[in-house]
């Protein structure tokens, strides 16, 4: 058997397709208007009823970028999620808050003594808690690293290797790291490391800076769950 084509078949025009994703703007709705009414319609909405806020069987522009907003809401919602498993995990009525037995251990994370501990309040309590367990580490690498217990780091006490050159902690010159230089520098090095990283990572995935959308800061690798108990060193 041989399939035949009619003579006109030829020039008929291809239906364009649409675009798969809802999001894009206005750009992805002119895509979808196919017949340039400025409204989408049967096929041209498909996918989309959700868009339809009044439900007229028509989608204009403007509810169009509306659903685009939401649906983006959405999505940067459910990365948080996945983001701050923990809070999650403690929030069991899945309310957005936490509240009585949902806050044992971490009370101080309630910033404005409200009874209750927000998404903010649970990322910031975190961060002030790894924060602190960093601090505590290197408190304790500082009395290792002072041989003689003399309050300073000096001589052979500092590290000059060619990855780490302690010298640039001793800010005023005088030869000595005191703890507070130490610690001041250890942390300026870490937070540096951190931040190469990341823009490694967005020149790589060539991802756009979404800044805060995204929730609070990634948890240092060893900081604790609950009361910030975990240990983070920075070497």
């Amino acid at each position: 058997m041989f399939n035949r084509v009619g003579p006109g078949a030829a020039s008929r025009p291809a239906r364009p397709a649409l675009p798969t994703s809802p999001l894009g703007g206005a750009a992805s709705f002119e895509k979808r208007d196919i017949n340039r009414d400025g409204v989408l319609t049967g096929t041209e909405k498909l996918g989309l009823d959700k868009f339809d806020g009044n439900k007229d069987g028509k989608i204009t522009k403007e509810e169009f970028l509306e659903g685009n907003k939401a649906e983006l809401s959405s999505i940067l919602g459910r990365i948080r999620e996945r983001q701050n498993p923990q809070f999650s995990a403690r929030d069991i009525n899945a309310d957005g808050i936490l509240s009585g037995t949902e806050t044992k251990g971490i009370e101080h994370y309630d910033s404005d003594k409200d009874g209750k501990i927000s998404k903010g309040e649970f990322a910031q309590g975190r961060k002030a808690d790894a924060a602190a367990a960093r601090d505590k580490a290197l408190e304790v690498e500082f009395a290792v690293r002072d041989i003689n217990e003399d309050g300073v780091l000096s001589g052979n006490e500092i590290r000059t290797d060619r990855t780490n050159n302690e010298l640039k902690y001793d800010t005023d010159k005088n030869g000595e790291i005191s703890k507070s230089e130490f610690m001041e520098g250890k942390r300026k090095r870490a937070d540096d490391l951190i931040a190469s990283l990341g823009e490694e990572f967005n020149r790589i995935f060539k991802r756009p800076a979404l800044g805060p959308a995204l929730g609070p800061d990634p948890e240092p690798v060893g900081a604790g769950g609950g009361g910030g108990g975990g240990r983070v060193t920075v070497r």
